[in-house]
């Protein structure tokens, strides 16, 4: 049983904190962010309380100091996945705190290892698990606001679901998602950003344009002609390298479906614009000023111009895609500061 009664915490030298009563049984407990003044007095290391009484596993806790035992309390980062908090409260003698207190921080130390993929991640926290389940654990901590933990929130979850002790979740600031809500939109506003698509513009353009020039009958199979398909090949590629180098810039592991098609979609009619413009110029030169030849859109040329034009509205289409999946798979977490275990 843990119980809270009349607490008030000091958050700063002029500011006290009143703390609603709770009392909680074994189990796990989702404590939403409107009600962090709980969690916060339940962490005990960070708010010095000034009146009131915290009461766990028989012991009690007052701003006057402890009676019936004592506590201690392990903020532990888990290295890739994130972190949480162990309290514990001991009721026996000094002497038998401080050995059970050791046997846990050595069984922690023993795990650990770097935990790169997926499956090392699981690994880790079973073994975490384990290590919890053998040492009396009054209560964890899981605060969702912090970054790593929240990107791996589904793991920290499965490992609790059949957890016969008592674990509490702290719910996201719902101030915090509004924000990311808000930041998700962002990769389709630097999607339109002109001075990212001008280069596309130009590569898609430059392709194309060239690709006609190519069948040109005043260069046609001269080395002029391979210049020219070599340059449409190399800007193809280069506009191909500059949608991949947007996406990278833009798209994240956390980029909804919505905003990724949007960036794709602009992307996409960028180039057509490009494709469009190329033909327009070829069609004037070939037809009203007879720069190039009459067939540029017959036979080879068509066929050229064609392929050229599906290689580029594909790539755009699918390169998004292709990088997002890329970040899922390498798991980039944000850097965590604090020694890990």
């Amino acid at each position: 049983m843990i119980t809270g009664v009349a607490l008030t915490y000091q958050l700063d030298e002029k500011t006290t904190v009143p703390c609603e009563d709770f009392s909680f049984q074994s189990g796990v407990t989702y404590i939403s962010y409107a009600k962090k003044d709980i969690f916060s007095a339940l962490s005990l290391s960070s708010v010095p309380f000034v009146s009131g009484s915290l009461s766990v596993d028989g012991v009690t806790l007052t701003p006057t100091g402890f009676t019936g035992g004592t506590a201690k309390v392990i903020k532990l980062d888990v290295k890739d996945t994130g972190s949480l908090t162990l309290v514990m409260f001991y009721s026996g003698s000094e002497e038998e705190s401080a050995k059970a207190f050791s046997k846990l921080a050595s069984q922690l130390k023993a795990i650990k290892f770097p935990a790169e993929t997926e499956e090392d991640k699981k690994q880790k926290l079973v073994m975490l698990k384990t290590v919890l389940s053998l040492n009396p654990i009054s209560y964890i901590l899981i605060d969702l606001n912090d970054p790593l933990t929240q990107a791996n929130r589904v793991l920290w979850e499965l490992m609790f679901l059949d957890y016969k002790g008592t674990a509490f979740f702290l719910s996201e600031n719902p101030a915090k998602a509004s924000t990311k809500a808000k930041d998700e939109k962002v990769p389709l506003k630097k999607a339109l950003y002109l001075p990212y698509r001008i280069p596309l513009l130009l590569t898609s353009f430059l392709a194309i344009f060239l690709s006609a020039y190519a069948q040109s009958e005043k260069i046609k199979l001269s080395s002029k002609w391979v210049l020219a398909l070599g340059a449409a090949i190399i800007f193809l590629i280069a506009n191909i390298v500059i949608g991949v180098f947007l996406s990278k810039k833009i798209v994240t592991k956390d980029t909804k479906k919505e905003a990724l098609t949007s960036f794709e979609f602009i992307s996409t009619i960028t180039n057509v614009i490009g494709i469009a413009l190329a033909l327009l110029v070829a069609w004037l030169l070939s037809s009203k000023l007879t720069f190039l030849a009459d067939g540029v859109f017959k036979g080879m040329g068509l066929a050229l111009m064609t392929l050229v034009g599906a290689g580029l509205i594909f790539a755009q289409l699918i390169i998004g895609h292709a990088v997002l999946t890329n970040k899922l798979i390498k798991r980039e977490e944000p850097l965590h500061s604090s020694e890990s275990k």
